[in-house]
């Protein structure tokens, strides 16, 4: 059994489904829905709004998310910010929205490097790319990240890059997140 299968294995079996049939991981409540259904909101988001707000909108969503999934992660694991940060990355990835892995990590210096393999949300016909939510969830992180150092909150920023190397058997999409300097401090 691979370290991704036992992973699996483990997180499913925390998996509670309540008598109000509301499920649960980690007394946080879940939603198990389709791919595709995810991916047809990202269409119908992008085609109403606009892609300008298409970006917003989920650009948000996944720094939101982000950055409230390693605070319960970090409360109920009772582990350190970076294990938080680490420990989100590995469950998205099991929890089959890509394959994560961190090739840069300096919290201090609010950078961050993140390969994204097999992402569940690129760009397909006439479904827009999803991965702009990643931009959003490495800057919620970060975010996380530099809070709990107590460093003053600097806006992180992220940059996502489709990497095609011939050292790579898979292209993957590379997100590098920054914090700005103090002028841009968020209120």
């Amino acid at each position: 059994m691979s370290d991704n299968a036992g992973g699996f294995e483990a997180l499913r079996s925390k998996l509670q489904l309540g008598q109000d049939s509301r499920l649960t991981l980690n007394r946080q409540e879940m939603i198990l829905l389709p791919r595709h259904f995810f991916r047809y909101i990202l269409r119908d988001v992008n085609a109403v709004s606009g892609s300008e707000a298409f970006r917003k909108i989920f650009w948000k969503a996944g720094h939101d998310g982000a950055e409230t999934f390693c605070r319960r992660f970090q409360e109920v694991h009772r582990c350190t910010a970076r294990q938080a940060v680490e420990g989100y990355l590995n469950e998205m990835s099991l929890r089959g929205w890509g394959q994560f892995a961190i090739l840069r990590f300096e919290p201090e210096a609010g950078l961050m490097e993140v390969a994204l393999r097999n992402s569940a949300l690129p760009a397909e016909a006439d479904l827009p790319s999803g991965n702009l939510i990643w931009e959003g969830a490495m800057c919620g992180a970060m975010t996380f990240v530099r809070e709990s150092l107590g460093t003053v909150r600097y806006a992180p920023t992220a940059t996502g890059e489709a990497v095609h190397n011939k050292e790579d058997a898979i292209p993957y999409y590379r997100i590098v997140v920054s914090c700005e300097p103090e002028r841009k401090a968020i209120p």
